[in-house]
């Protein structure tokens, strides 16, 4: 009778369908809702090659390749900058040293002690550290060669020399998560997320014929979680084993 219930509940779930507008998306990056954001798109895409052999001009098969994710971002455009003025207002100005512990805990839900092979990050790309140098030295093993400590004192001063470079443009602003969750006026709720925001490119203008006026980024990233319905798996956990009204309705059970 669970087995029965669990599948009547599936096919309950599968058949209703619920929308969104955009009054009921909200877009969170790290822990800040973003109020300017009036649009967000997304494009998955991958490479594909066709396998041929002798004697037939039809391909045998086909081999999936690199996998790229990249989309654009529109904010309206008020009386500050959009991202270096709003949601990245405490790291404007201050140098990547000094802004990575809050990238790494507040706007990014990837685990800053791993990198995506799932090891430990070698200490000396972590701009906090005072002693990059010497760190990465010993991590590649190269401590036998370095007696005199001349390329520890190098590797630090060029790490240095990136570490103290200060946030004054987008392309500077490391990854980030951007979070999109939808509620409508009925209770029903989705959620998707894009991780690993890298932004690569920004434009905006101004002309006399426009009454509002946009500032557009481009932007690759990591990864994304498809949309999901919250709706569905909030049911399913208030009433497990539950036979849906709507099975009985169609004459089901």
């Amino acid at each position: 009778m669970a087995d029965t219930a669990s599948k009547l509940q599936l096919i309950q779930n599968n058949s209703i369908y619920r929308a969104f507008s955009g009054s009921n998306i909200y877009a969170t990056i790290g822990h800040r809702q973003v109020g300017t954001l009036q649009s967000v798109t997304c494009s998955i895409t991958r490479e594909v090659a066709a396998l041929y052999s002798f004697g037939d001009s039809n391909p045998k098969s086909f081999v999936r390749g690199k996998r790229g994710i990249a989309g654009t971002l529109v904010f309206t455009q008020y009386d500050r900058h959009a991202l270096l003025q709003d949601i990245f207002l405490e790291q404007y100005n201050r140098t990547l040293r000094e802004g990575q512990g809050a990238f790494n805990s507040q706007f990014a839900g990837n685990n800053p002690n791993q990198n995506l092979l799932g090891q430990p990050y070698v200490s000396t790309r972590n701009f906090a550290d005072p002693n990059s140098g010497g760190a990465f030295v010993q991590a590649l093993g190269l401590s036998a060669i370095d007696n005199t400590g001349d390329l520890a004192n190098e590797l630090s001063s060029l790490y240095d020399l990136v570490a103290n470079t200060r946030l004054r443009y987008t392309d500077q602003i490391p990854e980030f998560d951007i979070h999109i969750t939808m509620i409508n006026e009925n209770g029903d709720a989705a959620f998707a997320a894009i991780l690993g925001v890298l932004l690569v490119n920004e434009g905006w203008g101004y002309t006399l014929d426009d009454l509002t006026s946009e500032s557009a980024f481009t932007y690759v990233a990591r990864a994304v979680t498809p949309l999901s319905s919250l709706t569905d798996t909030k049911s399913r956990l208030a009433a497990p084993g539950q036979l849906p009204s709507m099975a009985s309705a169609q004459g089901l059970v």
